[in-house]
């Protein structure tokens, strides 16, 4: 069996919180244009923040979506 051999400072690693949301309108009023919001659309809005869509599902009065968070940005 090989084993690369690393140094302590080379070791990173990663955590991330999946969240799981659901946004409703106001009254289950169906809205057109909620329906074409897509994961891209969502993914492109939230770059600044560094939040990650994962999976996303609309219809006319619904937004599910599967967020990838880090630690940090849950407090």
């Amino acid at each position: 069996m090989f084993i690369q051999p690393y140094e302590a400072d080379e070791i990173h690693f990663a955590y991330c919180c999946r969240v799981y949301a659901r946004f409703l309108t106001h009254r289950s009023a169906p809205h057109s244009a909620l329906a074409k919001v897509d994961a891209a659309l969502l993914n492109e809005l939230m770059d600044p923040y560094e939040i990650h869509i994962l999976k996303c599902a609309t219809d006319s009065t619904d937004l599910l979506v599967e967020l990838s968070l880090r630690m940090n940005q849950l407090m």
